[in-house]
């Protein structure tokens, strides 16, 4: 049943008890010849209430076959359920009697294929340590906040004469957190959905059947949740019982009385309270429902919508749409941006209601001003050197320093310890060989603080003397603080969360419904299986398709899955570098099993490189890039009988010639590198001298291309 008609039918199942209660009600009235038309109005008013919510589930939700078995199981839950009080147990116990009908009707296979991907996409160990990892360094940034949250409330309160903010004690918190895992795993052994879900929107009872394949799928199926849901209920319990605490403790400070444990179980606990513990229960697991994240979810639901609803483009392209959508959310909470979004949200309620919600305003200031103190010890680091953003715009320049272990979004660890342990001496940051460095833009949302502090940085440093920067350069520089979202999009753009869209833009639209199209099949290919190829094939793999050679993209298709397959991968093409070398999928052969299976962060060595530091010196010192090594054609042009011809080289040629002008053109420059005479010129000539000789290492190669492949040019003539 979907999620929509299984909200009703819980509504339903909730007036059904209590049409059940009031009857009881009016039958003891009547016993004692007494007669209540108050109570008779509300049966009425209940009855057409219950009758609404049923005509409002399709019939073929309604008509549904239960043995008498199952109609037992329900009605011996719903006798328990008379019984007991408004809460969680009450709840799940509701949740079990609607799984039973749920399981009665078939999916559709549109949601099947949706689920399959799913757990294709998320079901390994990887995955599971970065939901952990990525939940509790978010707790923790909230529980960094509160020193200084205590601090705001107490100068609010001298005006409002309220307190809105207390300390939880690490014991009350440990108490949630074991609270939460232990509903987690309850909810996921019984396989129910109490309204409480996951920041992937996973899926829940979708296989029926009871055959072997059905039982493996929803076995499967099952895993997930224990892998993800459990993790997100506990980190949700904690966040949402601190919330009720601080409400608690408010409302004793209002009263004047002592916060003790007996005076906090005096309070009672309102609808009001749940609801604003519940929203930061889901804030805190990145579920909350937002603009953005309404932005995200309308945009799959459009993609989806030609093929039915339940599975299409929108899988494709922008799978998990919620998470994206609150990490960028997060990321812009804690930045300057938000602590004007919480003063301008105070004016929008003191102008509609006259009144100020104290939390709220409390909770934006100072995650804005966590926020802010990241950005600028980000830019320190970047700096000094010790983390790199989009590090430079020119492709050419990535190219060149992913050659020795550089790349964007990273922090170099041993950097990073070399410049604590030596009080923050900058000299002592300057990249080593076998450095170790990680990629950081997983970590979200503080991977957005990171890279909009390591663009603040970039910008100051193309302004130069930060002395000589004026008031207003300085004010600019604050503006793209501010408003640097980009970099902390480019850093979830990098990610599998949007991996779909991210290729979108990169294939360019000569080509994208070809390439687009490509990914669907092989976006259903396991994780963990493409992990066990990396353990065993380190190398990066070529599975692109010419498009005149192959339209349709099948033989892309294939490709792309044959190279998450172990093994099978190795008959294709390895990618080069840019100076010749092997692309490696994890970096200096760290791909061990700690690294592929476990380790949330991409590693890799720095090797030290001086005819590279050659060629990055030259472009520093003055913006030029034709000294930086050359990428391999994928055409040559030739003059045959007075004609101009075109001879197109395949996967394995171009990785041919692009090993073949990365060897020549780095043993010209180990020799240029090592040339006191060449070092002494001007860096314009430098970098002339190195484009002609790259010039001609390109002349020999393509001699060298059409001789050795004299017959396929032949066959393309004809």
């Amino acid at each position: 049943m979907p999620e929509r008609y299984q909200e009703l039918d819980l509504k339903i199942s909730k007036l059904d008890n209590k049409i059940a209660n009031l009857k009881n009600k009016q039958l003891e009235l009547k016993k004692q010849g007494k007669k209540s038309s108050k109570l008779d109005e509300e049966i009425n008013q209940n009855l057409e209430l219950y009758e609404e919510y049923k005509t409002q589930i399709p019939k073929k939700y309604r008509n549904i076959e239960l043995t008498p078995e199952e109609t037992s199981k329900i009605n011996s839950l719903f006798n328990e359920i008379k019984g007991m009080e408004d809460g969680y147990d009450k709840t799940f116990k509701i949740a079990e009697a609607n799984k039973i009908v749920a399981d009665k009707i078939p999916s559709k296979l549109g949601k099947q294929l949706s689920t399959v991907q799913t757990m294709s996409q998320l079901l390994n160990t990887k995955t599971a340590i970065r939901n952990i990892v990525g939940n509790a360094g978010f707790q923790a940034l909230e529980i960094a906040n509160t020193p200084q949250k205590i601090l705001l409330d107490k100068i609010f309160s001298l005006g409002t004469k309220e307190r809105t903010v207390f300390l939880t004690s690490p014991k009350e918190g440990l108490k949630s957190f074991k609270k939460g895992l232990g509903r987690g795993y309850k909810e996921a052994k019984k396989g129910v959905d109490i309204g409480f879900g996951s920041q992937f929107d996973l899926p829940t009872s979708t296989f029926k059947g009871n055959n072997m394949a059905g039982k493996i799928m929803k076995n499967l199926e099952k895993a997930l949740s224990y892998e993800l849901k459990v993790a997100d209920r506990a980190f949700y319990t904690m966040a949402h019982d601190k919330s009720l605490s601080n409400q608690v403790k408010s409302i004793l400070k209002k009263q004047g009385k002592k916060i003790t444990k007996e005076s906090m179980d005096s309070i009672a606990i309102t609808d009001e309270m749940l609801l604003n513990a519940h929203n930061e229960g889901l804030y805190s697991t990145f579920q909350d429902t937002n603009k953005l994240s309404d932005l995200f979810t309308s945009l799959k639901k459009a993609g989806n919508k030609p093929t039915g609803g339940d599975f299409g483009l929108g899988d494709i392209l922008l799978k998990y749409p919620k998470t994206p959508a609150n990490l960028l959310a997060r990321g812009i909470d804690y930045s300057p941006v938000g602590i004007i979004k919480s003063i301008a949200k105070m004016a929008t309620n003191i102008k509609s209601t006259g009144k100020i919600n104290q939390r709220e305003l409390i909770d934006g200031i100072s995650r804005g001003l966590t926020g802010t103190a990241g950005i600028l010890i980000a830019k320190q680091l970047a700096d000094s050197g010790v983390i790199t953003t989009d590090t430079y715009e020119n492709k050419k320049v990535h190219d060149t320093l992913k050659s020795v272990g550089v790349a964007p979004y990273t922090i170099n660890i041993s950097a990073l310890k070399r410049y604590v342990g030596s009080m923050f001496n900058k000299e002592t940051t300057k990249p080593q060989s076998g450095d170790t460095i990680l990629k950081y833009d997983w970590f979200q949302p503080l991977a957005t603080t990171m890279a909009i502090g390591g663009d603040l940085s970039k910008y100051f440093k193309n302004k130069g003397d930060a002395k000589k920067i004026s008031s207003t350069e300085f004010l600019q520089g604050i503006g793209i603080g501010l408003l640097a979202t980009e970099a902390g999009v480019q850093t979830l753009i990098n990610q599998p969360l949007l991996q779909g869209i991210s290729n979108l833009f990169e294939y360019g639209t000569d080509d994208t419904i070809r390439r687009t199209a490509s990914d669907i099949i092989p976006s259903f290919m396991p994780t963990a299986l493409n992990q066990v190829r990396q353990l065993i094939d380190n190398k990066s793999r070529s599975a692109s398709t010419k498009a005149d050679e192959d339209p349709l993209g099948i033989s892309m298709t294939l490709n792309k899955i044959i190279n998450k397959v172990p093994i099978a991968s190795k008959i294709l093409p390895v990618r080069k570098d840019t100076i010749g070398n092997d692309i490696e999928m994890y970096q200096g052969g760290t791909n061990n099993p700690l690294n592929v299976f476990f380790n949330p962060a991409f590693m890799s060595k720095y090797k030290k490189s001086p005819e590279i530091d050659l060629l990055i010196n030259i472009y520093e010192k003055t913006g030029e890039t034709k000294q930086l090594p050359r990428v391999a054609l994928k055409t040559y042009t030739f003059t045959h009988e007075g004609k101009k011809q075109t001879f197109k080289l395949n996967n394995n040629q171009q990785t041919e010639l692009q090993e073949m002008l990365g060897k020549y053109s780095i043993e010209e420059l180990k020799k240029l590198s090592k040339d006191k005479e060449f070092l002494n010129v001007d860096y314009d000539t430098q970098a002339e001298h190195i484009n002609n000789l790259y010039t001609s290492i390109s002349k020999y190669a393509k001699k060298y291309m059409m001789n050795k492949y004299k017959e396929d040019v032949i066959k393309q003539l004809k």
